[in-house]
């Protein structure tokens, strides 16, 4: 039986450095995507990790990137926070990039990869949420808009995947 194969996005650091090193100690050949280049050299040097310097919201080089790869667990983990400022404050290129990065992205790369799953009838897609997706927080409009939206792509994923063995999970 060959190793299983798990895809983490926002593996640089914090929790998707963490969800990238415990799959690996689960038995996973992990591929762990960021942008930082630094930081994706530091994983590079663990065991069972495979790094990638990719920008999500480039969908071309997504495609590129990921093409012949068939992950058993996709980990939508990658996001940004715009400034702490009044929605009305927010300029609008911090907006797009917010809706790029936590939502479009997301929405493509699971797109790009989740058929594959499908037509395996195994698989897990996690989405890593937020409170801010569930309840409101003053000066945040933006990212708790994308974590909402996250909140339930989650939820009707579910229900689209759970007939072909696909769990689909947000933490």
């Amino acid at each position: 039986m060959t190793q299983p194969q798990a895809i983490v996005t926002g593996a640089t650091s914090g929790i998707g450095r963490a969800i990238a090193l415990a799959l690996r100690d689960a038995g996973y050949q992990v591929t762990g995507i960021g942008r930082d280049r630094a930081a994706l050299h530091e994983l590079a040097r663990e065991p069972g990790i495979t790094a990638l310097a990719l920008d999500l919201t480039d969908r071309a080089a997504v495609t590129a990137a990921l093409a012949g790869m068939v992950p058993d667990v996709l980990v939508n983990n990658a996001g940004i926070m715009p400034p702490l400022t009044d929605f009305c404050d927010l300029d609008p290129d911090q907006i797009d990039r917010a809706l790029a990065v936590n939502l479009g992205s997301v929405l493509h790369l699971t797109r790009a990869l989740v058929p594959g799953m499908r037509d395996r009838g195994r698989g897990h897609v996690v989405f890593t949420g937020s409170t801010a997706g569930h309840a409101p927080f003053a000066r945040l409009a933006v990212y708790c808009a994308t974590k909402a939206a996250i909140g339930g792509f989650a939820q009707a994923l579910r229900l689209d995947l759970a007939p072909h063995g696909i769990r689909v999970t947000e933490i």
